[in-house]
């Protein structure tokens, strides 16, 4: 099976997201900066009109629920930053999954993985992810496929990719 895609900056997000699910520290982190802290943020800052802090330390009253409130659209300046350093170019990458490996290719890279290599995968809803290691993993967005793909990626991936005991 073959699959040709660009990678764009909202399956990069999705794959980010997901990819912060695989730890409930890394998914306490993500629901602390784009919940928490913006909740924190607000009754800070409801707190600081209702004690008169305002007129006392104006610097702080103000500059820290202001940061809480900015911890989402910071992450995500990050995420998009990040997005755009980690990416060689916005050409059209092809993944090729053949018996004994996988290959990726694009017009600035091409790379052969043998299944072994691939210690596991998740998916949700819209992302796969293929774990060349526990931070190093390929995206493919299920917009690209059909569903009756989706369910061949899956049993293949079922089938081709054993467990890392090291990660169980």
């Amino acid at each position: 099976m073959q699959l040709r895609y660009e990678l764009t900056l909202s399956d990069y997000l999705s794959a980010q997201a997901l990819h912060a699910k695989r730890s409930g520290l890394s998914y306490f982190s993500r629901i602390l900066g784009y919940f928490i802290c913006p909740a924190l943020g607000c009754l800070f800052l409801a707190w600081n009109f209702a004690s008169g802090l305002f007129a006392s330390s104006p610097a702080i009253a103000v500059l820290v629920p202001i940061y809480l409130l900015a911890c989402p659209l910071i992450l995500r300046w990050n995420l998009r930053r990040c997005y755009k350093r980690t990416r060689s170019g916005n050409d059209v990458c092809t993944i090729d999954f053949e018996p004994n490996l996988v290959r990726t290719a694009s017009a600035s890279t091409r790379s052969e993985i043998e299944w072994s290599a691939i210690r596991r995968f998740s998916e949700d809803n819209r992302t796969l992810l293929l774990y060349l290691a526990p931070a190093k993993y390929i995206a493919i967005p299920k917009r690209v496929c059909t569903a009756e793909q989706v369910r061949e990626l899956r049993a293949l991936f079922e089938t081709k990719i054993r467990p890392d005991p090291a990660s169980a």
